[in-house]
């Protein structure tokens, strides 16, 4: 009996590892059209894709059905002719534990659509990637989640790539970025959270528009920029999206173009919540940004950018500047409110400040405003208001101008040092507006 024993045995241990074998394979899509994942006749091994085997989609649509759960450890589609995965509402699909990229979408004609949920975790390498003008749609019953623990990029896109969000993505727990964009496009329309990432959370050299909630928590070292690449990336956040930034190092860094027409919150940036010092880079501001709490200054804009302010933005509790702009331009015809500050609540050094809106600046550790080879023009309609500086209210030093229209105001009240101090060697000032000083 004991031969016959070991014969068992052996005939079962060789058993296992042929079916291990047969579990690690990479199958590809074989029928000639369109078809169900879960029909095994549809691929190359006459078999459904498991966990651990990679699924290749080269051509024509494979669509997961209501109520099936799809595994499989790595998934290519494209770059064949009209290649595409749909999974339906109800449907599922999960990449996990996987050393190679998870899911990659290539190809004009490729596409990744989604009503269901897909889930990419444990990865040691990128989640999704869309490159050669692929396309992901997340529809509206659509889920992704990608993480925890993904050590290469959740998203990365390139060469006209395209994500169109109306669904919801959630970014969870990453240890390498977030989404990276060369020459691609990301569309949200639904919600998208990106909570803690050790690396950026976006970093762009694309265009991105928000037409929803974008919400990134806790990211190191920059929350969203184009810093690193050739500092074209841009942002618009349309009428409806709220951008909400919690705990970054710098929040907002250095685009090309960042349009606001809805609403921006920084929170608790340690180093700089807006940041533009890279050429000649454009921040529009047509609606709401409020800054609260940075460990630098709140906003700084350097180097030939031109910051233009259309409506509000509201400034508080920053350890050092409130406003801080070298060599650059400052068109304000909304409100700039700027309250506790650790330094100036505004700096300006080779700076054209010009504009018929209000500047209000109350609370700062040292002056109101300081002007270095600065020309300031407040044009009619204007008001500039500067209260409780434990140093002077405005200082106008170096080759600076400071002009005040017909019909402006400036007010100054409650300064612990001067309320104006000048240069009177270099310094000019002319007001033919309403001049309000109590002190």
């Amino acid at each position: 009996m004991k031969p016959i024993n070991r014969v068992i045995c052996t005939i079962q241990f060789l058993n296992y590892f042929c079916l291990v074998a047969l579990s690690q394979q990479t199958i590809s899509w074989s029928l000639a059209g369109n078809g169900a994942w879960n029909n095994p006749n549809n691929w190359s091994c006459t078999c459904i894709p498991g966990a651990m085997d990679t699924a290749l989609i080269q051509h024509d649509t494979v669509s997961i059905p209501a109520a099936f759960t799809a595994a499989a450890a790595n998934l290519i589609i494209g770059p064949g002719p009209n290649a595409g995965l749909d999974i339906m509402v109800g449907a599922s699909l999960t990449i996990a534990n996987t050393d190679q990229k998870a899911l990659l979408v290539q190809g004009e004609l490729s596409l990744l659509q989604n009503s269901g949920t897909l889930s990419l975790r444990q990865l040691d390498n990128t989640g999704l990637e869309v490159r050669d003008s692929g396309k992901v749609i997340n529809l509206a019953t659509g889920y992704i989640r990608i993480g925890p623990s993904v050590d290469g990029e959740c998203i990365f896109m390139e060469t006209n790539g395209l994500i169109d969000n109306q669904g919801r993505i959630l970014i969870d727990s990453s240890a390498g970025p977030g989404i990276i964009m060369y020459d691609a496009a990301f569309h949200n329309k639904g919600p998208l959270y990106i909570f803690p990432t050790t690396d950026q959370a976006v970093e762009t050299e694309g265009t991105f528009i928000n037409d929803d909630s974008l919400v990134i928590d806790f990211s190191r070292p920059e929350a969203f920029s184009s810093d690193g690449f050739s500092n074209i990336g841009t942002l618009t956040n349309n009428a409806n999206g709220v951008i909400y930034i919690d705990t970054a190092s710098n929040a907002l860094r250095n685009f090309q173009t960042l349009v606001n027409h809805g609403q921006i919150h920084l929170l608790r940036s340690t180093q700089v919540g807006l940041l533009n010092q890279v050429g000649t880079n454009t921040i529009t501001n047509n609606r709401l940004i409020t800054i609260i709490g940075t460990g630098s200054s709140a906003i700084q804009n350097n180097s030939s950018a031109i910051f233009t302010n259309n409506d509000s933005i509201i400034v508080s509790h920053s350890t050092s500047y409130g406003f801080r702009a070298e060599f650059s331009e400052l068109i304000n015809n909304g409100l700039i409110h700027i309250s506790t500050t650790g330094n100036d609540g505004m700096s300006l050094m080779n700076v054209n400040y010009h504009g018929d809106g209000d500047l209000v600046i109350n609370s700062t550790d040292k002056d109101g405003i300081e002007l270095i080879d600065t020309d300031v023009s407040l044009m009619t309609g204007g008001t500039i208001d500067i209260s409780n500086t434990t140093e002077r209210g405005i200082f106008i030093d170096y080759q600076s101008t400071f002009l005040t229209a017909q019909g402006s105001n400036l007010n100054i009240s409650n300064t612990v040092g001067d309320p104006f101090t000048m240069d009177t060697d270099e310094g000019f000032f002319e007001c033919n507006g309403e001049l309000d000083i109590q002190n």
